[in-house]
């Protein structure tokens, strides 16, 4: 009697494993995206904060660049996001007008459907504060 595997029985292996990794790997790369996603919606609403903690302390005025935000005394935050892309995604802060009376931080997938699906926005002027808005990339 031989010892070792029929042809069949390695293909029913080899089909049983690759069924397995393609329930795996969709699953896996959901939860990628959703920790890439919850980090991102921290560091846009931490940006925020930042922005309208500088403000209080400037009599009202936002902070002009996200420079402005870290390399002041105090440090009103404790990185620039903007300089390289975090946790799949790219962070921007801008100041909508040229007296500092708002300001936008957002934070946009590096790929959508691969490192994320949302977009998270937050932005304010003097009259107007938006909450954290959060919309599907394309």
């Amino acid at each position: 009697m031989k010892k070792g595997l029929t042809l069949v029985e390695v293909f029913v292996a080899v089909v049983i494993i690759a069924i397995l990794f393609s329930i795996a790997v969709p699953r896996l790369l959901r939860i990628r995206i959703n920790s890439n996603e919850a980090a991102a919606r921290a560091i846009v609403q931490k940006i925020s904060v930042a922005a309208e903690t500088y403000a209080f302390a400037h009599n009202g005025v936002y902070a002009s660049n996200i420079i402005n935000l870290t390399s002041s005394t105090p440090r009103y935050l404790e990185e620039n996001y903007s300089l390289k892309p975090q946790h799949g995604y790219t962070f921007t802060y801008t100041a909508p007008d040229i007296v500092g009376t708002g300001y936008s931080a957002r934070g946009a997938p590096v790929s959508c459907n691969l490192t994320g699906i949302k977009i998270f926005l937050i932005t304010t002027n003097t009259t107007v504060r938006t909450a954290l808005n959060i919309t599907n990339c394309t």
